[in-house]
């Protein structure tokens, strides 16, 4: 249990690092998600992008001093704290308080007999520093029993017994809120501190990292720089210390602080950033926090109230824990503790047997050291012994923090104290106990089985130490480095310690998949997870792609199975979605359980990840879940589950396309002898009626002619209005959107103009016919029959220029408009069959004129062929154009032939 150290985040407290902070550090390392706005709230973008505005990148160096903006930003902060104003050139950013210590100390001492007043208890960065520096420690005692003031006439002493001894006393030291003691100055104290330093011109060092960590409200805390400018104390000089790794924010580990030089020379400040030059720059991320600290998010801003929530939390539970403590303290014999006022410490004081001061004494300890120890020997709770901080003759102490969350009420809570730590303590020896580090943060007490407990017996206690954390990472393992990192021993005892576990045959080791060079260790009686295996795919932590292919031949025979239905029929088939059962993961992973292909277990995810690899190969392809696909009991996986066998791919298409365009080559040749011949026998029959035309009379001629045509139109009306009413039922269904109903508009309006050009065309052809001369009739017939047709083409292709898309699709009206209104004779569909151009649209053709009902569908459902629309579209049940994404069969449409007007 982890109570020596004033470091928050540390594993075993684990205290949760600020929101606010951790998101604006995330964006200025890694800006390219500054506008994310899902992941980050707007104060905290806005903040990233001003701090990456002003610093560029952290990991450039910046400014010696530290970064000017962030300067200008500290001085606002301590203008507004204390009433005075603040110069940026007086701040100097730094890698946590210490390192502004140190700064100071370089230019303020010069070795012995130079020394520095500092306090008892104190923080020993002040003693150690002072030591490095070959200067003297000038000590002056706090008073305990006044709840560890400053005893005015103790400080005066100590100045006169140093300057007796020849010392040159060059700075005073006031930690303030204190540490060890977590004691508040009174301002009063402070007021007296400044005109003791001003008296005897000593440059007065305020430690005052912990100023925001006040559990009494009765004490507000007051800066020295505000008690000096207050008492006009202008050639005062004072050096303030501030820091990210105290207060409630507790990050220690990114190095960021200050130090504000008051009333100090420019000469001084010269040399000081000649020296802070030497480090180059203190850390950048230590920088940001510190702007962070001093700007903490604002009311109304998007991240204030969790900030203030976090905020208020941590000092909650502070408070109440150091209150805790000093009373539990209180409560135990031989102990005495003074209340907490501010800091995260306190400081008891303890009264030992003389037996146990003489069995220190004879291990050559301290007796709070060998107290310290056994503690820890016997609880596991850490300790800082009083004699590392200095304390009053004949005193003992010990330091603890009040970090570790809700441990301490849990300890001294239910029933006696004593009675509860001797049962631990009982328990702990006998290894039925250990120490563990909770997910939620903090300490607690882990139950261990007897046969563990034995095992813990024959073990030393580096070896227990190692089993420990084996045991905690399961049946994921642990790696020697990571095992080596938290158990802190020495790389050949950690060798030695696994060498001995491994052949009592207490651990083993494993192979990772991820890591394989890594040495991975676990308990021998767990199995080691999916991850460090790799699971069914794995065989001897090598992947086995025999396995995963046959697997993947026998999914994708079933599923093409499973998509495509077996018609009796030479002629390749256009399936309807109604005729397909497609096959979902659960149905996939049924078949294969019973199919005994394989004797490894299988789950859902190990079939959706080899429906997965097949669909990236092209070999299958995701599909919309239909209900009537899916059984009840797997509607829940109709979004995700999937698939069918296509060939959907670009690449598969231009393929197709080339093969297309090269059989039509191929082709060209016998297609243009046909419409030759065709186009060669109507115009015979153009010829052979026009010569029936003049031998007969002209008003039954014309009366016959508006006899067919009239029949002609009733017809075709008739089933363009079914067609349309069709139309727009399925549009009713299948709620198509205005850019559906905009192409069935421009339909109506193409084929409205192909019935006009008919008519404009049968009008010219008549009136030529009429006004020919008997004797060049034949030739005059020829000629008007090919001005006719040149006519036509001309027509098309001004409607071509005009819109395109009217234009196909005006033609393929008219292409089905022939193939709706042909007659029923023998020799009429064989005219019919011998105009399609490929076997789809035969093979529909037959099955709708050999069924009986008038309701024939589904047939065929809309395509994206190259032509733009499908060769069958008077049959089709699927809405036509206006539901074009409705049909799944455009790889099946694409493996025929298209002609190449259909492709034009």
């Amino acid at each position: 249990m982890p109570c020596n150290i004033g470091n928050p985040q540390q594993q075993g407290l684990n205290q949760k690092p600020l929101t606010f902070w951790r998101q604006v550090a995330a964006l200025t390392e890694c800006p390219e998600l500054i506008d994310n706005t899902q992941l980050f709230p707007k104060d905290v973008r806005d903040r990233a992008r001003e701090l990456l505005n002003e610093i560029g990148s952290v990991g450039a160096y910046s400014h010696s001093k530290g970064v000017p903006f962030i300067r200008e930003q500290v001085a606002k902060f301590l203008e507004a704290r204390d009433g005075y104003p603040s110069d940026p050139e007086n701040i100097f950013l730094t890698a946590g308080a210490s390192g502004g210590v140190s700064l100071l100390f370089h230019l303020l001492l010069s070795g012995d007999p130079d020394g520095v007043m500092i306090p008892i208890p104190q923080y020993p960065l002040y003693s150690a520093s002072l030591a490095l520096a070959g200067s003297r420690t000038i000590q002056y005692h706090l008073d305990e029993n006044r709840g560890w003031e400053l005893n005015m006439n103790l400080l005066e002493k100590s100045f006169n017994d140093a300057q007796s001894q020849g010392t040159e006393v060059k700075a005073l030291v006031i930690i303030n809120p204190g540490n060890p003691t977590g004691a508040i100055l009174s301002e009063e104290n402070m007021r007296d501190i400044a005109r003791f330093a001003q008296k005897h011109e000593l440059v007065l060092l305020a430690d005052e990292v912990y100023q925001s960590n006040i559990y009494d409200k009765n004490k507000p805390f007051v800066s020295f720089k505000k008690v000096i400018k207050d008492l006009k104390l202008d050639d005062l000089q004072l050096a303030s210390f501030h820091s990210i790794s105290k207060g409630f924010s507790g990050e220690c580990g990114r190095r960021g602080g200050f130090v504000e030089y008051v009333n100090f020379s420019e000469d001084f400040l010269t040399e000081a950033t000649k020296l802070a030059s030497i480090s180059l720059c203190p850390p950048l991320q230590g920088q940001i926090a510190v702007d962070l600290m001093i700007r903490p998010p604002k009311e109304g801003e998007e991240s204030y109230e969790q900030y203030r929530k976090e905020k208020d939390e941590v000092l909650a539970s502070y408070a109440s824990r150091s209150k805790l403590l000093a009373e539990r303290f209180n409560q135990m014999e031989g102990v005495s503790c003074n209340n907490s006022e501010g800091a995260m410490y306190a400081f008891p004081q303890i009264r030992l047997p003389q037996k146990a001061i003489d069995a220190a004494k004879k291990q050559g300890k301290s007796p709070d050291s060998f107290y310290c120890l056994e503690l820890l020997d016997n609880t596991g709770i850490c300790v800082v012994p009083g004699s590392g901080f200095g304390q009053a003759p004949d005193t003992l102490h010990f330091r603890t923090t009040c970090l570790v969350p809700e441990l301490t009420e849990k300890l001294f809570t239910d029933f006696d104290v004593t009675e509860k730590l001797e049962a631990i303590n009982k328990l702990l020896k006998k290894n039925l106990l250990q120490l563990v580090n909770l997910s939620t943060g903090g300490t607690g007490y882990k139950a261990v089985s007897k046969e563990s407990a034995k095992k813990y017996k024959e073990m030393d206690s580096d070896e227990q130490l190692a089993y420990q954390y084996i045991d905690a990472a399961g049946n994921e393992g642990i790696w020697t480095k990571t095992l080596k990192m938290k158990t802190n021993l020495h790389q050949t005892v950690v060798n030695r310690v696994l060498k001995s576990l491994e052949s009592r045959g207490s651990i083993k080791a494993v192979k990772s998949v991820k890591h394989p060079t890594r040495k991975i260790y676990m308990l021998a009686s767990i199995s080691p997870s999916v991850e460090l295996t790799g699971g069914p795919w794995y065989t001897d932590n090598e992947l086995d792609t025999e396995f995963v292919g046959q697997l993947k031949s026998a999914v994708l025979s079933y599923v093409r199975g499973c998509t495509y239905p077996k018609i009796k029929d030479n002629i390749k088939p256009i399936y309807a979605i109604s005729k397909v059962d497609y096959p979902n993961v659960r149905k996939v992973h049924k078949w294969l359980s019973k199919s005994g292909l394989t004797q490894v277990e299988l789950g859902l995810e190990h079939i959706q990840s080899l429906l997965e690899v097949l669909m990236f190969d092209g070999e299958v392809e995701r599909l919309p879940a239909l209900r009537a696909s899916f059984s009840s009991d797997d509607e829940d996986y109709s979004e995700s589950e999937s698939s069918s066998s296509s060939d959907s791919d670009s690449n598969s298409r231009k393929k197709r396309k080339k093969n297309k365009q090269s059989k039509s080559k191929s082709k060209s040749r016998s297609k243009s002898k046909s419409k030759s011949k065709s186009k060669s026998r109507k115009k015979s029959k153009r010829r052979d009626s026009s010569d029936s035309e003049s031998s007969e009379s002209e008003s039954e001629s014309e009366s016959s002619d508006d006899d067919r045509r009239k029949k002609k139109k009733s017809k075709s009306r008739s089933k363009s209005k079914s067609r349309s009413r069709s139309r727009s039922r399925s549009k009713s269904k299948k709620h198509s959107d205005s850019d559906d109903d905009s192409a069935s508009k421009s339909e109506s309006d193409s084929e409205s103009e192909s019935e006009e050009d008919s008519k404009k065309k049968k009008k010219k052809e008549s009136k030529a016919i009429d006004s020919t001369d008997s004797e060049n009739e034949k030739e005059k017939k020829k000629d008007d029959s090919s001005s006719s047709e040149e006519d036509t083409k001309k027509k098309k292709k001004k409607k071509k220029t005009k819109s395109k898309k009217s234009k196909k699709e005006s033609s393929s009206e008219e292409e089905d408009e022939d193939l709706v209104s042909v007659g029923g004779d023998s020799e009429d569909e064989r005219k019919l069959e011998d105009k399609m151009s490929d076997p789809y649209s035969s093979s529909v053709y037959r099955a709708i004129k050999n069924t009986d009902s008038d309701d024939v569908g589904p047939v065929v459902g809309w395509t994206e062929a190259p032509c733009g629309r499908c060769p069958v579209f008077e049959f089709c049940s699927q809405g036509g154009p206006t539901n074009a994404s409705q049909c799944k069969y455009f790889d099946t449409w694409l493996q025929g032939e298209v002609d190449e007007d259909m492709e034009e």
